[in-house]
């Protein structure tokens, strides 16, 4: 469901840039980068000059994790320039794409990296689940990510299954090991808070993606407790439902992945828990999503069960 953007800010997703990335590199996009010159002002030399650094630190990267890279290619248009961050198609030398670079035009930061120059996810799981963590932890500390101090907390890893190469039934089952940092307070995540994500071979152990963006932590004192319990929010959701008078009358399917508890930022300075639940309805009570006919989007503050917001 679409949530209200007043309410929660979208966090930098570095897995829609995955998939952005993955459709340039199937389509093999060509990038023309056509250079005039022209008499600059001040002001657009220094943003030249930034250009030129931001793109000499993504190669440097790029070089550093991928040896073949020679050359970076611009991305064009919006797709270049999500959320302030250049992105660059990785080239070798004969022009084949490696991967994918985004950095950071204000921090100068490499926010986002992936490596399409080998088979990524692996059918072969010869890396531990804790081995991974090590790498992950290690790599992530190297690009100054602080997991000892801080809200900063690395969540456990998923052991993906990306699909099959080949045919459904005769392809191999491809794994990665996918590890998120977010920051948390009491055990909440904050929206709109520091993220990182860094998928691992099982093969190898090799980084095959990464996604960094470092924000100033929260302070943990300005954050409200949180008093009202999932079940409670879920009775406080179904009781403002039932006031709406487009939505049937029964009994609604609630997916647990559909249930979340995040502290959100209003511009106050103060933390508030809110959980976000989202109810679906049909004309009969449902169990799952057949027969769903109306979704309900809820947001309950969770430390007063006031209603936040509905649609």
């Amino acid at each position: 469901m679409k949530r209200d953007k007043g309410l929660t800010i979208k966090c930098f997703s570095p897995m829609k840039l995955l998939v952005i990335s993955l459709i340039l590199i199937a389509a093999f996009v060509a990038v023309t980068v056509v250079l005039t010159t022209i008499a600059l002002t001040p002001g657009e030399a220094a943003e030249k000059a930034g250009s030129k650094e931001c793109e000499e630190k993504a190669l440097n990267e790029a070089k550093a994790m991928i040896p073949e890279a020679a050359n970076l290619k611009y991305i064009k248009g919006d797709l270049g320039e999500a959320e302030g961050a250049a992105s660059f198609n990785i080239e070798d030398n004969e022009g084949r794409v490696l991967g994918v670079i985004s950095i950071d035009r204000a921090t100068r930061q490499v926010v986002f990296f992936y490596d399409a120059s080998k088979k990524g996810p692996s059918e072969k799981i010869n890396i531990s689940k804790e081995s991974a963590k090590q790498i992950a932890e290690s790599f992530l500390e190297s690009k100054g990510v602080d997991l000892g101090t801080g809200n900063l907390t690395l969540r456990d890893a998923v052991l993906e299954n990306k699909g099959r190469y080949g045919s459904a039934e005769n392809g191999e089952a491809n794994f990665q090991y996918l590890f998120t940092v977010y920051e948390m307070i009491n055990g909440v995540k904050v929206s709109e808070g520091s993220y990182c994500s860094i998928c691992i071979s099982p093969e190898d152990g090799r980084v095959i993606s990464y996604g960094i963006r470092l924000k100033t932590s929260h302070n943990k004192e300005k954050a409200s407790s949180v008093s009202v319990g999932k079940e409670e929010a879920i009775k406080i959701a179904k009781s403002e439902v039932s006031k709406l008078a487009d939505v049937p009358k029964t009994n609604p399917y609630i997916p647990d992945e559909e249930i979340a508890l995040e502290y959100a930022d209003f511009g106050n300075g103060v933390l508030t828990p809110v959980w976000y639940i989202t109810l679906h309805y049909g004309e009969k009570d449902v169990t799952d999503m057949l027969g769903v006919i109306r979704s309900v989007y809820m947001a309950i503050d969770a430390t007063s069960g006031k209603l936040l917001h509905a649609e």
